[in-house]
Parts: structure tokens; C-alpha cells; sequence
């Protein structure tokens, strides 16, 4: 598995992938079908991932079959991470979180955070040592109404959990 830059020809694959993740939302955390459309329409089309590749640091991971996962950062939260659900249990999320992580610790942040909405990825971000901050209703987009989870971690922190700096 290689951690590399996204490009703008990753638009289709990485949109594939955010697809699938949205239509497995439906199925995990009870989306209803027609937040789903619209989380595909506005956050998961090739469009909008070409989008992203412009406006954030975005990486994939890929191997000799393509890419396999996305991880996209904008200073120090993370803003998408996907991996393809035939590909999952295999340490991809595990990597890309990790690259996330070193990706903001170098460019100077002491602490990260990220927005979960789907409840199923959290013992994911968990193990990875972010800790529930907080909950929030979502006041915009497909979700508008829905509650989001803030998930933060010090970086560099080593361990579950690990306690954000003042």
C-alpha cells in the first residue's frame, strides 16, 4: 500500500469510494435514502472531488489494483476519510489516518479534530486515539438537523484518548 498525493484523474475512483462509504451509511446509521442522494450529489460526486483535490490536502492510498482509500485534510481536521468497503480490515483507514496526522503535525498544529455524523466509524477514530469531545446538530447540507459527533486529538499524544492541550 502507497500514501500518495491525490490528482485530479483519483476524481472518479475517490468518488466511487465516498459513494459506496454514503450508501453503507444508509445501511449502518439509518440515513434515510434521500440524505444519501444528496450526500453523493454534493460531497461524493467526481465533481466535488475534483473540488476537493483543488481546495484541501488530499491522499490516497492505493496498491496494484488502484486506489483503495482518501483521507482529506484542511489544517487541522480531517475532513473525509474513506476506504473502499471490499478493501477494509487490511490497515488502509489505520495509514491514512496516520499520514493525516503527520501530514498536520508537520505543518505545525498541536491538535486535530474531525466531524463524524455516521456513529459507525467511531470506535475507528477511537482507536486511533481521538476522544469525543463533543455533540453538535448539524445546521447545514444533507444532514441539516442531524447531530455530529467532534472527535479531537493532541497530536503527537500518544495512546486512546489522549487529552487536547488548553
Amino acid at each position: 500500500m502507497r500514501i500518495r498525493g491525490a490528482t485530479l484523474e483519483d476524481a472518479e475512483p475517490v468518488s466511487r469510494i465516498v459513494c459506496l462509504c454514503y450508501e453503507g451509511f444508509g445501511r449502518t446509521d439509518g440515513f434515510p435514502g434521500d440524505v444519501i442522494a444528496e450526500l453523493r450529489e454534493r460531497r461524493g460526486s467526481a465533481e466535488c472531488i475534483r473540488e476537493l483535490i483543488s481546495d484541501e490536502d488530499v491522499f490516497v492510498a492505493e496498491d496494484e489494483g488502484g486506489v483503495r482509500g482518501v483521507v482529506s485534510v484542511k489544517a487541522n481536521e480531517i475532513t473525509r476519510l474513506f476506504v473502499d468497503p471490499s478493501c477494509r480490515r487490511r490497515g488502509i483507514g489505520r495509514e491514512l489516518f496516520a499520514h493525516a496526522e503527520s501530514f498536520m503535525l508537520g505543518h505545525g498544529h498541536r491538535e486535530m479534530f474531525l466531524f463524524a455524523a455516521a456513529r459507525t466509524p467511531l470506535p475507528f477514530y477511537e482507536r486511533m486515539g481521538m476522544r469525543i469531545a463533543r455533540e453538535r446538530t448539524i445546521d447545514c447540507g444533507p444532514c441539516i438537523g442531524m447531530m455530529s459527533t467532534v472527535l479531537e486529538k493532541a497530536l503527537g499524544a500518544v495512546g486512546p484518548g489522549a487529552p487536547c492541550p488548553p
